[in-house]
């Protein structure tokens, strides 16, 4: 057990796989990404044959995913630093680009040309044209890690079992377990599961450290039945309670693993 007050534990990296929010990249300024025809070259080369001609998720090698790809005509995107209803950043989108998923078929790109990753950025928001209507939602502000304060370690349970109630998918020992785990099913009525710790750092799809896990407490995952926390804050301000969850899941994560 750690002592609440001591030294924070060191978080459990995998050796390969980036860290989905570290890969930021700003489109430079006044640079264009190419034209259309370069982006849906880009991406009949790169990214049809498991998502598809026109997007929608039904390239002929989704058959053989575990995890369905992205059916980008619904504009939903899991993986964002953004809050609200608004869409993704395009940087958000360049993240996973580059980063890949790779536990669950998707390679990295990060090996094409900076151009040309932003080309497929662009192509793939045609998909769907309610884009600019949305608009892109706010930018979630995270800030430094706080420090951890004696108690962190009793607050961040509750936090997990009771306020949250993330023992309801994810299980008391985070296990992928709880008692609605077997009900879940995503925005295509498809049976999901909630994340299993056990399974290692790899199977975090954007990130396995604790800023990671606040992110996603914050914005959500939309298209499944995670939803952001925002609401259930004390104060929407401060993201501490956030921290102390995120903190109890990373020992969670440590201890499944031993």
């Amino acid at each position: 057990m750690w002592a609440a007050c001591g030294s924070p534990p060191k978080s459990i990296a995998p050796s390969g796989p980036p860290i989905w929010e570290e890969l930021a990249q700003a489109r430079p300024v006044g640079e264009s990404s190419g034209s259309s025809a370069h982006g849906r070259a880009a991406y009949e080369a790169h990214c049809a044959a498991c998502h598809g001609i026109r997007g929608d998720g039904g390239g002929p090698a989704a058959q053989f995913l575990a995890t369905p790809p992205r059916d980008f005509t619904r504009g939903v995107f899991r993986f964002r630093t953004t809050v609200g209803e608004g869409m993704p950043q395009d940087e958000d989108l360049f993240r996973s680009v580059t980063a890949g998923f790779s536990a669950y078929g998707m390679p990295s790109f990060a090996y094409l040309p900076a151009g040309e990753r932003w080309a497929l950025v662009d192509y793939v928001k045609t998909f769907y044209p309610k884009w600019d209507a949305f608009g892109v939602g706010e930018t979630l502000a995270i800030g430094a890690e706080p420090p951890r304060l004696p108690g962190w370690e009793e607050r961040g349970r509750r936090l997990y079992e009771t306020k949250f109630d993330c023992k309801k998918c994810h299980g008391l020992t985070g296990h992928g377990d709880g008692p609605s785990a077997k009900d879940l099913k995503d925005e295509h009525g498809r049976r999901i599961r909630p994340r299993d710790y056990s399974l290692g750092p790899v199977f975090r799809k954007s990130g396995w450290r604790p800023r990671d896990t606040v992110r996603v407490m914050a914005t959500g995952l939309p298209g499944t039945p995670m939803t952001g926390y925002f609401e259930q804050l004390n104060d929407p301000n401060d993201l501490t309670e956030f921290w102390e969850a995120a903190w109890y899941v990373e020992r969670l994560d440590q201890s499944t693993r031993r």
